[in-house]
């Protein structure tokens, strides 16, 4: 896959769930990490590799307890958008693993 690719499903993956997490009441994800993940993959003025590290740092927001795995899930099935929370969470995750392996081959550093 070429970075514009990733750079393209990054930020919809992400416009995705900053949608989702808004619709569930959480906005300190949307914030926090989602929307300023989308602000780092619109700078053109870094360069495409470091926006894709950028924005994989930037939206590490998978584990335990105060994950977005944690309490976000609850919230998602308040609103009867469990559904969509699989879908989106799913969709975030896969772009971020694909991102990670790019930039390792490429030789990158993630954090």
């Amino acid at each position: 896959m070429t970075e514009p690719e990733l750079l393209r499903r990054f930020d919809q993956a992400l416009t995705n769930i900053a949608q989702l997490a808004e619709a569930i009441g959480e906005q300190h994800w949307k914030q926090a990490f989602f929307d300023r993940a989308l602000q780092t993959l619109a700078n053109e003025s870094i360069p495409a590799h470091k926006r894709l590290q950028l924005a994989c740092e930037q939206t590490h927001v998978f584990g335990g307890m105060g994950s977005w795995n944690d309490s976000p899930p609850f919230s998602a099935a308040e609103h009867g958008l469990l559904e969509e929370f699989g879908t989106a969470t799913a969709a975030l995750y896969e772009i971020r693993s694909l991102a990670t392996a790019y930039l390792r081959c490429k030789g990158g550093k993630l954090g």
